[in-house]
This record gives C-alpha cells, sequence and structure tokens, in this order.
C-alpha cells in the first residue's frame, strides 16, 4: 500500500511535453494552430537562435478574459471539446487542452491578451509561479516563450544546430501557409523580416512568397471532386521535382498533417514523368467530413486516419497523371533562371509585381499550349540531340533515345495486354539466383510475372529454367528475366499492372535507337511526327525528359538581352 502517487500538476505537464513539445517548431506549431482557432487574420511570428532563447506569436483573434486566461495554462482545459460526441467531428485544430501547459512546464512562458473589453491583462510562469496582472493591448493575443528546455537540459543538448531548427520552424509556418492563404503571416528570424503571406485566400500567391517566385511559375493548377472529399492545390512540374519527399504538402480541412499512404499514391503518380531519384512538389487542399475522419492519433496532432484513404490513393492515381498529361511540360529546369535556390527566403520584389510576372507567364504557358506544335528540325548536336524549331518562335532539344522509347512505350501499351505473346525459347534458358534471392520466389511471385508472359520453373536448387517469353524478348531473354526478377526483389509492393508496365517500358528501352546511333533526317522527322501525337511526350518511361523547351524571351534572358 502507498505505492501508488498521483503525479504532480508540474511533473504530469513535463511528461505531456516529452510529446507535444518535441523542438522549438513544435511551439510554433501550436501557438499558430491557437491563434487559427481564435480565429485570427492576422498573426506575426518572432523567432531567436532558432526558436532556443525566445518565440513570440502575435494574433488579432478573440483574446481571453481573465477567467479564461487562468484557464488556458490548466491542463486539459480547453475551449474546442465540450462532449463526447465532439471528439468524433473535430473542427478546430487544437483540442487537447495540452499545448499551453506543456510549453509552460519547459520554459518561461508569458500570455498578453484582450478580448476588446474592459482592456487585457498578461499572465507570467517563472519557475512554476504564475501571476496575472492587467495590460493595455487590443484585442488578440501574444504568448512569448523564452528559454526553451532550459530545466531539461538533456532535451536541450539533443537539439540540432541553428541552421536545422530553424528549418524545421520554417517548414511548420510554410505547412500553416498551405493550408491557410487567408491567413496574413509575418515571420521576422533573429529581428529581420524572413517573409510574409498577403492574406487575401490566393494559394498561389501564398505559394510564391513561401517557395519563391521562380517555383511558383512552374505550378499547375490541379483539382478533384467526389462525394466523399474535394481537393483544391497545384502540382509541380517535373523540371522542379526534389532529391527529397519533403516538397509534399498535404492540409486536411486546414489542418496541416502526414497521410502516408496518400503521400506515397502522389509520387506513384509522377512516376512516369520523374526519374527515380526525383520527388515532386505538390501543394493540395483537401475538404472531408469530419465524421470520416479520426485526428486523434497522435499527441502532436500530425497523423490523421481517413476511413476511405484506398479509395482516395486510386483516384489520385488517376487524376494526377490526367492533369498532367494536359500540359505542356517541356520547359527549362526552373533553376536555370533563377538563379538561386527556390526556397524560403526574404522577398526580393513587391508582392502585385510577383503575381503580375506569374499571370504573364501563366497567359504565355497558356497561349502556347492551346495552338498545335509543328516542329522543324534544324541539326543533330552529337548524334543524340535533335535541334528543333516549332512554329511559335520556339526551340526544342529532343533526346532522341527518349524520345523513341516513349513512342514505342505507347505503342506497346495499345497493344499488350494479356500473356497471349507468350511463346517458349527456341534454345533453353536458364537464370542462376543467388541463395539469398530463393527464398522471395514464392509462388505468388511465379504467378505475377506469367502475367506479363514471363512462366518460370524450378530446374534446380538455385536455378530457374523459363518456359515461356514475350515474342519480342526472345533475343533478350536472359537479361530481360533478370532485369524483371531484379524489379520484383526490390519492388515489394508490385502488382501486375506495375509489372506490366514495367515489362513494357523495358522492352522499349531496348528496341529504341541509342545516343551516338546516326539516324537520317527523314527518319527523325517521322520519329518526331509519333512523338507529337503520343498521350504524353515530354517523358521516357522511366521519367527522364524527352525534350527541353526554350522561348525566344528565354534565349534572350540567357544572353542578357531582355528585361524580361
Amino acid at each position: 500500500m502507498g505505492m501508488i502517487q498521483k503525479l504532480s500538476n508540474q511533473l504530469a505537464n513535463m511528461i505531456a511535453a516529452g510529446e507535444v513539445i518535441e523542438r522549438p517548431s513544435s511551439v510554433v506549431k501550436e501557438l499558430l494552430e491557437n491563434a487559427i482557432d481564435a480565429q485570427a487574420t492576422r498573426i506575426e511570428i518572432h523567432i531567436e537562435q532558432a526558436g532556443r532563447t525566445r518565440i513570440e506569436v502575435s494574433d488579432n483573434g478573440r483574446g481571453m478574459d481573465q477567467d479564461d486566461l487562468r484557464l488556458s495554462i490548466e491542463r486539459h482545459a480547453t475551449s474546442k471539446l465540450i462532449t463526447e460526441e465532439n471528439l468524433f467531428r473535430i473542427q478546430t485544430l487544437g483540442f487537447r487542452g495540452e499545448a499551453l501547459p506543456s510549453i509552460m512546464s519547459v520554459s518561461y512562458l508569458t500570455i498578453q491578451t484582450s478580448s476588446g473589453q474592459r482592456g487585457g491583462h498578461q499572465l507570467t510562469s517563472e519557475d512554476q509561479t504564475i501571476s496575472i496582472q492587467p495590460f493595455a493591448r487590443s484585442q488578440g493575443t501574444t504568448v512569448i516563450v523564452k528559454d526553451l528546455f532550459y530545466n531539461t537540459p538533456a532535451r536541450l543538448k539533443y537539439l540540432k544546430n541553428d541552421a536545422i531548427e530553424t528549418s524545421a520552424i520554417l517548414d511548420v509556418i510554410t505547412r500553416v501557409a498551405f493550408a491557410h492563404p487567408e491567413l496574413a503571416l509575418v515571420v521576422h528570424l533573429d529581428g529581420k523580416r524572413a517573409f510574409f503571406t498577403d492574406g487575401r485566400n490566393q494559394l498561389l500567391s501564398t505559394i510564391t512568397s513561401c517557395l519563391g517566385h521562380p517555383l511558383a511559375t512552374h505550378m499547375v493548377p490541379f483539382s478533384f471532386q467526389d462525394p466523399d472529399v474535394t481537393i483544391q492545390g497545384y502540382l509541380g512540374k517535373p523540371d522542379v521535382a526534389k532529391s527529397h519527399r519533403y516538397g509534399i504538402y498535404l492540409s486536411v480541412n486546414g489542418r496541416s498533417v502526414y497521410m502516408p499512404k496518400i503521400q506515397q499514391a502522389i509520387i506513384e503518380a509522377y512516376k512516369p514523368y520523374l526519374p527515380p531519384v526525383r520527388f515532386p512538389v505538390v501543394i493540395l487542399q483537401l475538404t472531408i467530413d469530419p465524421g470520416l475522419l479520426d485526428v486523434n492519433v497522435h499527441p502532436a496532432k500530425r497523423d490523421i486516419r481517413y476511413s476511405k484513404e484506398d479509395a482516395l490513393k486510386k483516384a489520385l492515381l488517376e487524376a494526377i497523371p490526367n492533369t498532367l498529361c494536359q500540359q505542356n511540360l517541356a520547359t527549362v529546369p526552373v533553376s536555370v533562371f533563377s538563379g538561386e535556390k527556390s526556397e524560403l527566403s526574404v522577398e526580393k520584389k513587391g508582392l502585385y509585381e510577383q503575381e503580375e510576372e506569374i499571370e504573364q507567364l501563366r497567359l504565355e504557358f497558356q497561349d502556347s499550349t492551346e495552338r498545335s506544335i509543328h516542329l522543324e528540325i534544324l541539326g543533330v548536336l552529337d548524334a543524340t540531340y535533335i535541334l528543333c524549331k516549332d512554329n511559335h518562335a520556339g526551340y526544342y532539344v529532343i533526346d532522341q533515345h527518349a524520345a523513341h522509347e516513349r513512342v514505342h512505350y505507347e505503342e506497346q501499351l495499345a497493344k499488350i495486354k494479356t500473356s497471349s505473346y507468350a511463346v517458349a525459347p527456341l534454345v533453353p534458358l536458364l537464370v542462376d539466383l543467388t541463395p539469398a534471392d530463393k527464398p522471395r520466389m514464392n509462388e505468388a511471385l511465379f504467378s505475377l510475372l506469367a502475367t506479363v508472359g514471363v512462366q518460370l520453373e524450378w530446374f534446380g536448387d538455385l536455378t530457374l529454367k523459363v518456359v515461356t517469353l514475350p515474342t519480342w524478348a526472345l533475343s533478350i531473354g536472359q537479361t530481360y528475366v533478370e532485369d524483371l526478377l531484379q524489379q520484383c526483389f526490390h519492388e515489394p509492393s508490385l502488382n501486375e499492372d506495375k509489372l506490366r508496365l514495367y515489362s513494357i517500358a523495358s522492352k522499349a528501352c531496348k528496341m529504341s535507337i541509342k545516343a551516338h546511333d546516326y539516324v537520317d533526317t527523314q527518319s527523325l522527322t517521322i520519329l518526331l511526327e509519333r512523338l507529337l501525337q503520343c498521350q504524353f511526350p515530354y517523358a521516357c518511361p522511366h521519367g527522364r525528359p524527352t525534350m527541353i523547351h526554350y522561348s525566344l524571351a528565354q534565349l534572350e534572358r540567357l544572353f542578357n538581352r531582355t528585361g524580361f
């Protein structure tokens, strides 16, 4: 008896802080969400020393009176969740009532607030000593967090360097900005304004402020709707793809979230347009009935569950390629003209001027895609790149191998739907496996390979005999089967449709002319005509671009001949 004791409020808050407040960016996230829930339209953020010494978030929301201010630092006290039923239809960003007490337990906290009536009040908390005094300010709330983790040195020790922690803070702010383009956000880093958003509820303008003007001009509008979900946002063209997966920004009902299945679906949808080591930039706002969501999954509310996620994934795998196919993606990489990395930075131009440029570029782009394109061959560079002029004062550089791959790929897509093209090889064909590969050759994999015309059977302990092959692969059977097996071994989620596409892509590659192959002008002309008839002529089946387009204005800019 007497072994079990109730935790003190301070200790309980510190334990909660271990889950909710992982680093300075967690503080920023929680304070921003509180401001949004308070119906703020403008939020100003000040960060000093990557949030270690000071984080200040000030809003023009509805504020608090003295009684609410006192309750706001009590654990599990919240204005956002009244009944148990509300938990299953969460429509606010916060609801746990843990953020402020958790922050207070690991920092020196000051809250200045006013509900717009009878002045305002200031709450200060230092070493568990809390005081509330009258304080004059306009309606809204300012939260100041000083010396974060001063009393938990282990947590402070394991923070990353200032650059990494600042980057994490800016990522949080960016995600909130994309989820709420109606918010005017002003961000200061160590006394200098880093960037701002105008709060005019125009997502493209917010993208411009957060990711830079050059990248914003390479975004494609995207929309999708079914009875359960509505999606609005922008898809980045392949030329602004990143080397990491963190360029996908998703929000659901105004909450910035991570949805692994949906993010993976987006990456898969881009596979025909990007090399394997590149990932898309995508900003999407999802609106879903709260009754279909569970946001009470993670203490920091980062992850959510959507009951119809598989159906949404399937829909995006079709909708995203359909949108991209309607665009002219033969553009010069944005880095050629940006002169600097398209990341969060201090804006160098007025917002109105930037939006005017975006609109001009978009109109020029739309005008060029609505007209039919005819290409005239000017020459061939290094027996690899076809130099062309179009009928709209534009110039193209086309990779002859990638172009031929795309033509063959789409031709085979139209022809090969079953394994009826499979025949037995004329000469017995054997494929050797390693001991590590043998356990992977299960019945499911044998059946999967058979769907693309490759039937195998065991011929010894580590050897497979090829029973049938697609007719086109007879001359390269050994290489083809080995490549196919390696694809299966290294992509466990491979299904029949994916494997068939990979098989067709492999065929298209091996049938096509190569770099440095000499091809006469007449044959190249026919190739270009066939390429322009393809559904998606801008990339080979493996995601490499087939062509790059330079407008005359872009060429003049490269040579500093214009103010464009």
